[in-house]
């Protein structure tokens, strides 16, 4: 009879050993369970984080590095005697500052320019636009890499002022009328004789008419306004057709 209940309580402190064993791995592998989720919650953190400090920006906070990125960007040089928007110049390069309303003034503008910003708290930031289409901005940022935006994204932000560079022919200072006499004449006129193969040029420095003719019928087919001068405007389409300019990109897929 004893031996019985020896036995009994052997086999009760066995189960009582064994629920513990069972309760206790149970216990440790829930926990070992939650530390591998926080560890990957963690590290999905911690990706996340990394992948949102290292993504590229756009926006550039000072003016002379956004003049640095354009002038990279176009292959200027960034000495100071060379820099288009700075004084004392000696380069054929206009640097201009204006202010236009829409992504259509900039399309028919045609340069790659220097948006100037506001930010939410009113401070002044810019971004190097260098593509433009139906509805996104191609940038170009301080490390010279491109980035997609869509217009209305930055189109809230954007001031609706620009900075453009753009190469003046030869002693261009203002519009020119018929009968001046110009070295921005000559060039103008051999330009004409490339385009049209022709072997003379209709003019030499002397604003003739047969070179205002001209004009009007290049004006007319640019589709900018017709009144036979030499402006900055024709100018510049000008260097669109023979490709002295670098102009906006077109072709880029969206973001």
């Amino acid at each position: 009879k004893l031996y019985g209940k020896i036995l009994l309580g052997l086999v009760l402190l066995g189960l009582i050993a064994t629920a513990f064993y069972i309760t206790h791995n149970s216990n440790q592998r829930e926990a070992e369970k939650i530390a591998a989720q926080q560890h990957s919650s963690a590290s999905i953190s911690t990706a996340v984080s990394s992948s949102s400090s290292s993504a590229p920006s756009s926006e550039i906070r000072n003016y002379h590095a956004a003049e640095d990125t354009l002038f990279s960007y176009l292959n200027i040089p960034l000495a100071l005697e060379t820099r288009p928007c700075g004084k004392n110049l000696q380069t054929s390069l206009q640097c201009a500052k204006v202010a236009l309303h829409s992504w259509t003034d900039i399309s028919d503008l045609n340069r790659p320019v220097i948006l100037i910003m506001t930010t939410p708290e009113k401070f002044s930031s810019y971004l190097v636009l260098i593509g433009l289409n139906a509805d996104t901005a191609l940038i170009i940022n301080e490390q010279q890499q491109t980035l997609r935006l869509p217009l209305a994204k930055i189109g809230r932000d954007w001031t609706g002022e620009v900075v453009y560079v753009w190469k003046k022919p030869p002693a261009f200072t203002e519009t020119l009328f018929l009968g001046d006499s110009s070295p921005t004449v000559a060039w103008l006129a051999q330009q004409f004789a490339k385009i049209d193969k022709q072997k003379e040029p209709l003019s030499d420095d002397l604003f003739s008419l047969a070179l205002q003719e001209r004009i009007k019928i290049f004006q007319r087919t640019q589709k900018i306004p017709v009144d036979g001068n030499i402006n900055e405007q024709t100018l510049m389409k000008i260097n669109e057709t023979i490709g002295a300019d670098k102009i906006l990109m077109t072709d880029f897929p969206a973001p």
